[in-house]
């Protein structure tokens, strides 16, 4: 199943520390998790009743690719792009999303995945790809 995003793609880090040392997750990083959960909730509702079941306790694959927004000539479109965000912040919140969006029950189920960030001409994105794995 193939879901976009139409949302400004932005790396997370999975916890900040007080100066006590206490462990804290900050408010722009629980607002930007809330507003990809609440996206991924939304194409949820809108799918066909059985192209994803309820929620998958098997193996997942996962495709992803992270579009940044860029003034481009068409022959330079989906140009890597080699620059920071981290592409493990960037898919931290997203596969947290996953997970409390229902699509998967543990993030932990996810058996392969395979991510990449990429320029684009047109509005920043992400595009996912996720299915549960092929039993051969």
């Amino acid at each position: 199943m193939l879901i976009q995003i139409s949302i400004d793609p932005k790396a997370v880090q999975s916890c900040r520390f007080s100066r006590r040392g206490h462990r804290y997750h900050g408010k722009r990083a629980k607002q930007y998790k809330d507003t990809l959960a609440r996206a991924l909730e939304s194409e949820r509702l809108h799918l066909q009743p059985g192209v994803w079941p309820v929620r998958v306790d098997g193996p997942v694959v996962v495709e992803c690719e992270f579009l940044f927004h860029k003034k481009l000539k068409k022959a330079e479109w989906r140009r890597p792009k080699k620059t920071r965000p981290d592409l493990d912040n960037l898919w931290k919140p997203l596969g947290d999303a996953l997970q409390h969006a229902g699509y998967v029950k543990d993030d932990g189920q996810i058996v392969e995945l395979k991510l990449s960030k990429a320029y684009t001409s047109g509005p920043s994105h992400i595009l996912l790809f996720i299915a549960p794995e092929a039993i051969t």
